[in-house]
């Protein structure tokens, strides 16, 4: 038991005093960096392609968690809404160019945010430090 004289070191200081948590808390940054990055990019992307289709695309808010490894893995759900078909063949080729033209939307802007260093994210982790980034390409 401390005397009144000395201070008790409670659980944060602990952990930032043995740096136990460091690396669950960098992790959490980037993920939510990712979040909101990727959140960002796939409602322009799902903008542009509504536009140019009659099917409606949505997107949930993408989830981003890690692994054991420290591994990065996103969660992403699409909807395709209100295609139109008539039962025909030609059907399945017109849901297959809607969906396409999403992928070469985002391909589009995923080539306009590469670096050398890897993929451009928000300025947070930018911010942090080129060392934490490395490995998000």
């Amino acid at each position: 038991m401390p005397t009144h004289g000395q201070s008790s070191m409670n659980y944060d200081s602990w952990k930032l005093a043995s740096n136990a948590d460091s690396r669950a808390e960098v992790l959490a940054d980037r993920c939510s960096d990712i979040e909101a990055f990727v959140d960002g990019k796939l409602g322009l992307a799902v903008t542009q392609a509504n536009s140019v289709s009659e099917g409606q695309w949505e997107a949930e808010p993408v989830l981003a968690e890690w692994d054991d490894d420290g591994t990065i893995l996103l969660e992403l759900n699409l909807r395709l809404k209100r295609v139109p078909v008539s039962g025909n063949p030609g059907d399945l080729l017109e849901l297959a160019e809607t969906i396409v033209r999403l992928g070469e939307t985002l391909a589009s802007m995923a080539r306009n945010n590469q670096t050398v260093q890897g993929l451009k994210l928000a300025p947070s982790v930018q911010e942090r430090g080129s060392g934490q980034q490395a490995g998000l390409g």
